[in-house]
């Protein structure tokens, strides 16, 4: 069992939590707040959530007739 359990800051975006995941090639990563030089996790975000929300942003912003991957780039870079 690994104890090295990779954190990002609150304040910080989707696109840092989704870099960390990659980078450590890992599926979730806890979300923490700094509370007198404490980490206080305050969430848990997975793979699924960040799929579930860009599903939602994928119906609501790509309407075109374009290919599945060229709508997966326009929403990527939407995100960005």
């Amino acid at each position: 069992m690994k104890t090295d359990v990779k954190t990002e800051n609150e304040n910080h975006n989707i696109v840092a939590v989704c870099k960390v995941m990659h980078d450590n090639n890992i599926g979730c990563v806890v979300v923490v707040k700094m509370q007198d030089k404490e980490k206080i996790p305050v969430e848990i975000i997975t793979e699924r959530d960040i799929v579930r929300v860009l599903g939602k942003l994928a119906i609501k912003v790509v309407s075109s007739k374009a290919g599945i991957y060229s709508q997966f780039i326009r929403l990527f870079e939407w995100l960005i």
